[in-house]
């Protein structure tokens, strides 16, 4: 059955809401440049990057793939901190604040089989610190 809604001018029709959708866990990502054969990940002047979901198989310009998304960082203030600039292609977990999907972040970095990491079985004992720089 059909059931209408009477007209009123001071009140507008407002469908229920709906529960946010929440995002447990992490995502994958590569870190993306407009440039090509940049050296680093292109950043913005607040320091966040672009990245390229690796679920999303849609064909983006370069440096379109997301909106700017922060790094989270071990150490961090307005005059003192640490940032790694992440290269592009690197490998990156992006992470969601209290599992909003409007609000995602660079977790962290991630090895594969395409940037494997420095410390293996060979040297498991050593700790390494190695920039492109």
């Amino acid at each position: 059955t059909f059931q209408a809604i009477p007209y009123s001018d001071t009140v507008c029709f407002r469908p229920a809401l709906q529960p946010k959708p929440q995002i447990a866990g992490t995502v994958p990502a590569r870190v993306t440049s407009p440039q090509a054969n940049d050296p680093y990940g292109h950043i913005d002047l607040e320091g966040r990057y672009k990245v390229n979901f690796l679920f999303d198989r849609d064909t983006w310009k370069p440096g379109e793939e997301s909106l700017w998304l922060r790094l989270a960082r071990p150490y961090a203030g307005d005059t003192h901190g640490l940032h790694l600039p992440l290269i592009p292609g690197t490998e990156v977990a992006i992470a969601f604040e209290q599992g909003d999907p409007d609000r995602p972040y660079i977790a962290h970095a991630l090895h594969d089989s395409q940037h494997v990491d420095h410390v293996t079985l060979r040297n498991y004992k050593r700790n390494v610190l190695r920039t492109p720089a």
